[in-house]
């Protein structure tokens, strides 16, 4: 069988591909293997995620206001600077998620 026909069959599977079977499987071992995590290292964990957002969103909103207050803009750099303080900060965090687990 060709590995273009292998490939079709597996899509075919959808959610119960081998392919995602079998990273569930291992993430399962993996958290019966190190076991659950205790209440204080969730709370740490909700703890640096919160960091993760909020300072690049304040970093933004300071470095905006100082850019308004140089220049004579039409547009807000304080808001535009926070909204993207925000995204960058949800997408660290993200990041920062998905890798523990």
């Amino acid at each position: 069988m060709s590995s273009d026909k292998r490939e079709h069959d597996n899509e075919a599977f959808g959610p119960l591909s081998p392919k995602r079977v079998g990273g569930r499987a291992k993430r399962i071992k993996r958290g019966r293997k190190e076991g659950d995590r205790g209440f204080w290292q969730n709370l740490g964990l909700i703890g640096s995620v919160g960091w993760m957002v909020i300072l690049p969103a304040v970093g933004g909103g300071f470095l905006g206001r100082y850019i308004d207050r140089k220049t004579d803009s039409s547009i807000s750099w304080a808001v535009t600077l926070v909204v993207v303080g925000l995204v960058v900060g949800c997408m660290t965090a993200w990041r920062h998620i998905r890798g523990e687990r």
